[in-house]
């Protein structure tokens, strides 16, 4: 499934959280999400996002990775021409 991965350091935290990130980024295991974009972060903040695509088990794999350094929440997303598509077939008149 495809998200919005939403992350937040707090400022004590970017030394170490710099450090954890450098030990599994990139990620050729699959153990953790696939990037779909780079990572953005918010103008003067140390929160931002990135487009993943990813597993339950990848997002859980991450976290635990993580934490408590790099805080992230998920919102999931749909392409939308497959939300269209499926909009046009089920609402076909005949």
């Amino acid at each position: 499934m495809k998200y919005i991965m939403y992350w937040s350091i707090e400022p004590e935290n970017l030394d170490a959280a710099l450090k954890k990130l450098g030990k599994i980024v990139p990620d050729e295991s699959g153990k953790f999400p696939e990037k779909l974009s780079e990572s953005y972060s918010l103008a003067g903040e140390l929160n931002g996002f990135r487009l993943v695509e990813a597993t339950e088990a990848q997002l859980r794999n991450l976290m635990a990775e993580t934490i408590p350094e790099i805080q992230f929440s998920y919102l999931p997303i749909f392409e939308f021409p497959e939300v269209a598509k499926t909009y046009i077939e089920v609402n076909k008149y005949t």
